[in-house]
């Protein structure tokens, strides 16, 4: 099977080396839990309505 080569796969010895990877920013995630009815009674109180 042929393999491709390219720069910087392979280090002086031959060893070959990870890929390179890309330094991505993480996103954190919160998830609230709350039911519909509580939701529904602390608007109330804050003062919004349907």
């Amino acid at each position: 099977m042929p393999e491709l080569i390219r720069d910087g796969r392979y280090d002086a010895d031959g060893t070959r080396l990870a890929p390179p990877g890309a330094a991505l920013p993480f996103q954190t995630v919160e998830t609230v839990n709350e039911s519909a009815r509580e939701r529904k009674v602390a608007a109330e109180r804050l003062g919004f309505t349907d």
